[in-house]
């Protein structure tokens, strides 16, 4: 996987998740953003986002409902749910 405008440790944490107990997305995942050193977020050509921990089996929590495949994810800097 490769992580477009993110440092080489990002790229290194998504290319080794399976090392922390993470399962490989079915679909291609097209972009993660992280929020700390241990969330982050993915989406893919599934049209679903997860937000996922290091060391959980399974995302942490599924948002779902978009009509096609989901390019772009990025947390809100002030973390602030819009």
């Amino acid at each position: 996987m490769w992580l477009q405008h993110h440092t080489l440790e990002g790229q290194f944490r998504l290319n080794n998740l399976s090392q922390f107990g993470f399962p490989v997305r079915a679909a291609p995942t097209l972009d993660v953003d992280w929020r700390n050193q241990t969330s982050f977020a993915t989406c893919s050509t599934d049209k679903r986002i997860f937000v996922c921990k290091l060391g959980e089996a399974a995302p942490t929590k599924c948002f779902q409902g978009h009509q096609d495949e989901v390019n772009a994810v990025k947390w809100d800097p002030a973390g602030a749910a819009s």
